[in-house]
């Protein structure tokens, strides 16, 4: 079939797996030809390693189009294949959306209650027409399946989501992870829980913001608390990609915020 290979420097990716339309056949001939298994005991055991103050994941990977854009093609060669190679692309998905339904089926049958999708998603990269085309009917078919096996399913959306808004709404995502306000985002909080009021929301604090003097981080995560969960549900803060350089100082007046919004 031929073969297929990708470059690093310092973890970032240099050359994308996919290039031509070969190499699409290639990814397809492995995606098809790919067996996936449980893994429950690995989890199991991790699952007793990290308690009582932590909560393994059940990792459900991406869905088949953010698969493509985010681990097998990257932006810039996203945009010419869907005009070049629609059709290689295209069967692609046929063959990771099959692989993504063994992949639910197995999660669905496994221990654990959070699922993380890790979608990478930001709405100015697909834009709402290929959300609704080819994002959501995979959420509306799959996440039913792993909800009515008690999962709660979380989506890693970590950039700008406004022009989806709606579309998301509509989405049965229970949890909406890395959720991040501006400027990195184009949503503040108060937005967010507006148009998703019942979603849980897992949201980044801007890494900026930890090199605040403590009195005015304080205020900004209390403000958000009051944007977010004015009932005071339904919202967790976390660092999603590395702790600010500060992290032993800046931490302590997050929490000690947190603190004060549970007197």
């Amino acid at each position: 079939m031929g073969e297929v290979y990708e470059t690093f420097i310092d973890n970032w990716r240099q050359k994308y797996l996919l290039e031509t339309a070969e190499d699409y056949a290639v990814m397809t001939y492995v995606t098809r030809h790919t067996d996936i298994l449980p893994a429950y005991d690995t989890f199991l055991a991790l699952e007793k390693d990290i308690a009582p103050y932590g909560i393994a994941l059940s990792f459900a990977g991406r869905t088949p189009l953010q698969t493509i854009l985010v681990d097998y093609v990257g932006l810039e060669n996203f945009a010419y294949h869907l005009a070049d190679l629609k059709p290689e692309m295209m069967e692609l998905y046929e063959a990771l959306l099959e692989k993504f339904r063994r992949i639910v089926e197995i999660v669905a049958g496994g221990p654990g209650r959070f699922v993380s999708v890790l979608e990478n998603f930001t709405a100015e990269t697909l834009g709402p027409v290929r959300f609704e085309h080819m994002l959501l009917p995979v959420y509306q078919e799959l996440f039913p399946v792993l909800q009515s096996a008690g999962k709660i399913v979380g989506t890693h959306y970590d950039g700008k989501l406004s022009s989806c808004r709606e579309l998301i709404t509509r989405a049965p995502i229970d949890l909406v992870e890395s959720l991040t306000p501006p400027p990195e985002g184009d949503m503040t909080l108060a937005e967010c829980r507006a148009a998703w009021p019942d979603k849980l929301f897992w949201s980044n604090i801007n890494v900026a913001c930890y090199n605040l003097p403590p009195e005015q981080l304080t205020a900004l995560v209390l403000d958000r608390v009051e944007e977010a969960a004015p009932d005071g549900k339904r919202l967790a803060f976390e660092v999603s990609e590395q702790y600010p350089a500060n992290w032993k100082e800046s931490m302590l007046v997050v929490l000690e915020a947190l603190r004060e919004t549970r007197v």
